[in-house]
């Protein structure tokens, strides 16, 4: 039975509102979102209504590439991003986690070890992603203070990490010859809305938009992707003047005209 310290009141009968993100039992460490799960579970789905597959592809680039960058040279900075399906891999080489952040900071909701004013780092957004997992598979490799290079790996699905009863698995274990980085694997739930499409497009206008000194490589389906087309200059299709200001209305050329038209709105409109 694990056992864990709890912080705060419960809202109900069935439990406290918040609880420790690291628990210990007797299977071993075990990290949990530290929330009460019934507020998870309706956060989880209504956070986001648009692309989730797309969401989760934003938020673990940005925590690679913020992680690439407190590389002393970040030109050598590397970064892979592998999409199959409902399976989104990213990896970096960056510093890594340690075992205490990974299992506090980026299991906690809200949680970073990044400095203040650092994109992504899984923030709100994790919550989503997190807790609509089918499978959860994050390894991490850093050197702690004492000098002692470490892996770290957090494995398991999320409804385990939503359950204080169950959690997340931790495993370390030292690794004096690895290069330091982070993996983070997620395959999203069955009735998850994802299209891989939308997630391909995005990777697509990154490689062709970013100005990253490392080297990216992204790949769908076991294909590379290759970088959007140059932008094209906008044609003025209008002009309005409203309050003595004229604005002009422009349209990219490679906007491709649809019968259907898909509007994401973030927290549902909240």
């Amino acid at each position: 039975r694990l056992r864990a310290s709890f912080r705060g009141e419960a809202p109900t009968d069935e439990g406290p509102l918040f609880s420790e993100t690291r628990v210990e039992g007797a299977e071993g460490t075990r990290a949990v979102a530290g929330m009460y799960p019934r507020i998870m579970k309706v956060l989880g789905g209504n956070l986001y209504s648009g692309d989730l597959g797309q969401i989760a592809v934003k938020e673990m680039l940005q925590n690679a590439v913020d992680s690439v960058r407190a590389l002393p040279d970040p030109t050598r900075g590397e970064i892979t991003a592998s999409v199959n399906g409902r399976t989104i891999m990213v990896k970096d080489n960056g510093p890594g986690m340690s075992p205490d952040v990974v299992t506090k900071e980026f299991v906690d909701i809200g949680g970073s070890a990044k400095a203040e004013g650092a994109s992504g780092g899984f923030g709100i957004a994790k919550v989503a992603i997190l807790s609509n997992a089918a499978t959860i598979d994050v390894s991490t490799v850093a050197d702690l203070p004492g000098g002692q290079r470490t892996l770290t790996r957090l494995t398991g699905s999320g409804d385990d990490w939503l359950d204080p009863g169950r959690g997340l698995k931790v495993e370390t274990s030292p690794v004096p010859h690895a290069s330091t980085g982070t993996s983070i694997t997620i395959r999203l739930k069955d009735d998850v809305r994802t299209l891989s499409w939308n997630t391909e497009d995005y990777l697509r206008k990154f490689l062709a938009h970013h100005r990253l000194p490392g080297k990216l490589v992204f790949i769908r389906a076991g294909s590379p992707i290759q970088p959007a087309s140059a932008p094209t200059e906008p044609v003025r299709v209008t002009s309005r003047t409203i309050r003595g200001a004229t604005i002009d209305f422009r349209v990219s050329p490679a906007i491709r005209e649809t019968s259907a038209v898909e509007v994401n709105v973030l927290n549902n409109g909240l």
